[in-house]
């Protein structure tokens, strides 16, 4: 974004627009470029996850993953990059390039094992939302629940993972394709017509399998159940592997994942006595999220600087 004069064409359009709107506040949604033009001139209520939203703290960004590539730029060369077109527009300048996130307040929706920069992390964590409200532990268990994209009804690999595993699997893929209804004809494999209410259908499940979305596995941290996680892209990859880490679960590139292997996953972690008991502690130590209405909180932050 910071060559060919790009970014410099982004603060352009974000100055037209907020020039002839002029707002008291703007809320901005993992929005750095938006964040940087009106950093110290117009209110910023800044709104995003752990991952999309970096401490503005922090001395410098910190690596989340091994880089198999050279880096495109040093950090001392982007800021200056950006300066220079900030400067352009009398914006302020940056002095540490995590200041993209600087603002006035600040919605942080996820929770702390989610959190890449939890180690460095001012700001209150304001859990996520979940539709039904978050789901509660329970002592029993029994069945999984799996929860996928309506595209992954084309992808045999996971549905005759769902088929093979020897488990009861409630299922949700969006509106039904006649092929899935077939191929979970009389399997252990039941597909639910509507979109799930969290806070009834997953607790008292052995093992919740999905791509990683922020809401869900926060649904089922705080139900106390493993997961099985095929992760599409690098934000879920650090979800995944923070559950792994914990013990709560297992793992998988989606584009890698065979039929087989997703079976064996489900049934290993369903089965597994220390994963139920790690993701009972992630329960616990996350209990406090279990209210958590973040809509809510961020509206508050708002009121409060629009109160200024």
């Amino acid at each position: 974004m910071i060559e060919g004069g790009v970014f410099a064409s982004r603060l352009a359009g974000w100055e037209n627009i907020i020039r002839g709107f002029d707002p008291h506040l703007i809320i901005a949604d993992y929005a750095p470029g938006l964040s940087l033009l009106a950093r110290g001139r117009w209110p910023v209520l800044a709104v995003g996850n752990g991952y999309t939203m970096p401490p503005p703290e922090m001395a410098a960004f910190r690596p989340l993953a091994k880089l198999n590539r050279p880096l495109y730029a040093t950090e001392p060369e982007i800021i200056d990059r950006l300066n220079k077109d900030l400067k352009k527009i009398g914006a302020q300048s940056i002095e540490r390039l995590p200041q993209l996130n600087e603002a006035d307040g600040y919605g942080l929706m996820t929770i702390p094992v989610f959190d890449p920069y939890r180690a460095q992390r001012q700001q209150p964590y304001l859990g996520a939302q979940v539709p039904g409200g978050m789901p509660t532990p329970r002592p029993a268990a029994s069945g999984g629940i799996a929860y996928f994209h309506e595209d992954t009804q084309l992808d045999d690999n996971v549905l005759n993972g769902l088929v093979g595993a020897n488990i009861n699997m409630l299922a949700y893929f969006g509106k039904h394709l006649r092929r899935v209804v077939k191929k979970f004809s009389g399997s252990r494999v039941s597909l639910a017509d509507m979109p799930f209410n969290l806070h009834k259908d997953l607790p008292g499940k052995t093992v919740a399998v999905h791509n990683g979305g922020l809401g869900f596995a926060t649904a089922a941290i705080l139900a106390g159940i493993p997961q099985v996680m095929l992760y599409r892209h690098e934000e879920h990859w650090f979800m995944a592997n923070a559950v792994v880490a914990a013990g709560a679960g297992a793992a998988a590139q989606y584009k890698d994942v065979t039929s087989r292997a997703l079976s064996e996953a489900i049934d290993r972690v369903s089965k597994s006595t220390a994963m139920r008991e790690s993701a009972m502690r992630l329960a616990e130590e996350h209990a406090g999220f279990q209210n958590a209405n973040p809509a809510r909180a961020i509206a508050e932050i708002a009121t409060r600087l629009l109160s200024r």
